[in-house]
């Protein structure tokens, strides 16, 4: 069998003198000494050690784990461990890909935000739950308290939405009217997070919407005037409207001093 020095032997595994001695202080590779002299040699098979412990590091065992269990480890140990590897690396990747299509979705409401102005679109919209927590008009109550902790809990599985009063808009003439602003949350990810629905949360229901992108200095107060381009459409097409006015945040931003916040405006008609 072959014998090297520590040069050698750096140059055949390309492990570094330091991270030789690193190893050998931890009694994970023994290197014999030349006869006469405290120079350290490497066999080949120190170095079938050397890439032996590179291999388990990969496996992120630890040089601890990898010294004690050396002598031990099976292959059905080393299988166990690379399945509860592979569950876990599943769980970090479901994790990262969940972040990613929330920064997407997050991406979208600001391109969203930028249409903000007199263009109104029609869609077929799904139910959703709203709990409003914000506004003149909200009274606060310990069922609404514990039901917003339970929905804080999913952002951004759940998000920022707000709701109008149809009958005191189309009332107010030129007054603004005040507005309810909390959150929302698809049905699918309240069944998925077990959380409650009950009152003082509701269901906005599913329907054939018009919607707008508005922007407000005080989102907490709209005029008739700022939606009036979703009343003229539907007026235009024909459609009655039979809901509320239901929307959803989509960004923020402060040009010049002043601040404005986004949201979109959608309603139902038949």
């Amino acid at each position: 069998m072959s014998v090297y020095s520590m040069s050698q032997f750096q140059e055949r595994t390309g492990v570094s003198r330091e991270t030789l001695r690193f190893y050998e202080t931890r009694g994970l590779i023994r290197p014999q000494r030349r006869e006469g002299s405290n120079y350290r040699v490497y066999s080949d098979m120190d170095g079938l050690e050397v890439l032996r412990i590179k291999t388990m590091q990969a496996f992120q065992l630890s040089l601890d784990n990898i010294r004690d269990t050396s002598a031990s480890l099976s292959l059905a140990e080393q299988e166990a461990h690379l399945s509860g590897l592979e569950l876990q690396l599943e769980e970090q990747l479901a994790h990262i890909q969940n972040e990613l299509a929330c920064i997407r979705k997050k991406h979208s409401f600001v391109r969203e935000a930028m249409t903000a102005g007199d263009s109104v679109s029609e869609l077929n919209t799904y139910g959703i739950y709203k709990l409003m927590l914000l506004g003149d008009e909200v009274k606060v109550s310990p069922k609404m308290k514990e039901i917003a902790a339970q929905w804080l809990n999913c952002m951004p599985m759940c998000e920022i939405g707000w709701h109008i009063d149809r009958k005191a808009l189309e009332e107010s003439g030129e007054k603004p009217v005040p507005t309810q602003i909390g959150l929302m949350m698809l049905p699918r990810y309240a069944d998925d997070y077990h959380v409650s629905i009950e009152s003082p949360a509701f269901l906005f229901p599913d329907g054939y919407s018009i919607r707008m992108m508005i922007a407000a200095a005080d989102p907490f107060h709209i005029t008739r005037a700022q939606l009036e381009p979703l009343y003229a459409h539907a007026k235009r097409k024909g459609y009655r409207i039979v809901s509320d006015i239901s929307g959803r945040y989509s960004g923020y931003s402060c040009e010049n001093g002043m601040p404005r916040y986004y949201f979109s405006a959608r309603v139902l008609v038949v």
